[in-house]
């Protein structure tokens, strides 16, 4: 599986980069001033983690509490929906997806499990009720 990661158009003087299935991308000669629009960069990426609906409603909840419901906030210190701090999300395997705040919604309660599994709380969420118990 392939995930986008950029697209980007710039300018390029005598050389356009290509794309070839067996090397990906490299540059070929072109002529000068040539304008390549919509350069679009992809990688490998692991498949969607799967979260039975039953637990991601429960960590819904907790993105509603620590993040207002945006999956995608980019803070200084926490990030993405759970608020899950930069050190952290990269400690336990996060980076595998890319940015705390640009994973999907599964991607970042798949690392929140991970994070409660290893360090005791194996299946446990935290309370979101009135969101008195945060992380």
């Amino acid at each position: 599986m392939f995930k986008t990661v950029a697209v980007a158009t710039f300018a390029v003087v005598g050389l356009v980069p290509t794309v070839s299935s067996h090397v990906g991308i490299h540059a070929t000669q072109a002529p000068p001033s040539t304008v390549v629009k919509n350069v679009v960069v992809t990688r490998n990426v692991p498949p969607e983690p799967v979260i039975p609906p039953e637990v991601m409603a429960k960590w819904e909840k907790v993105a509603q509490c620590e993040q207002g419901g945006n999956w995608h906030v980019r803070g200084p210190i926490y990030s993405g929906g759970l608020g899950i701090t930069e050190v952290n999300w990269m400690a336990y395997g996060g980076w595998i997806y890319g940015a705390e705040y640009a994973a999907t919604p599964a991607e970042q309660v798949a690392i929140a499990i991970k994070i409660q599994a290893l360090n005791g709380y194996a299946g446990y969420v935290p309370h979101q009720n009135g969101c008195e118990h945060g992380w």
